[in-house]
């Protein structure tokens, strides 16, 4: 949690406040962050990404090489293997986008991010939200007490 927390250090930004609640909840749900949110380095107008085709479901953030505040240049969705949306300003907003797209077109949440997922969509957007799991009605418990 504290590598997640000593982003705020390098931008007291919105949207980098925004990527450290959603790196936060991730972290408190036992989710690895790296298996929804990729780097990518942008250096002398080369990118070099990995092969974006092992890639089920990932958000792309391609920052500066070298930038000191780390904000991205560019924010996508990949889906499998292919980038399906590109030119989005932040993590949050790809985050925002991907939740969307997920729910418009009926994608199951991957197993390894289910409750970052559930969390988004029964405690945030509150679609669903009669039966929420174990962990997520902890969660809910300790916000609202």
């Amino acid at each position: 949690m504290n590598e997640v927390l000593m982003l705020l250090d390098q931008d007291a930004g919105v949207d980098n406040r925004r990527e450290v609640v959603i790196r936060g909840l991730m972290v408190y749900l036992s989710e690895n962050a790296e298996r929804l949110i990729t780097h990518y380095q942008h250096i002398n107008g080369d990118l070099d990404p990995d092969d974006l085709t092992h890639h089920a479901l990932k958000m792309k953030i391609v920052t500066e090489g070298g930038s000191a505040d780390g904000s991205p240049l560019e924010a996508g969705i990949v889906l499998e293997g292919v980038q399906v949306i590109a030119g989005l300003q932040s993590v949050p907003n790809a985050c925002v986008v991907l939740v969307g797209l997920m729910y418009a077109v009926n994608l199951s949440y991957p197993k390894p991010l289910r409750y970052t997922f559930e969390f988004f969509q029964k405690m945030l957007l509150e679609l669903h939200s009669g039966k929420l799991s174990p962990k997520i009605l902890s969660l809910k418990n300790k916000l609202l007490t």
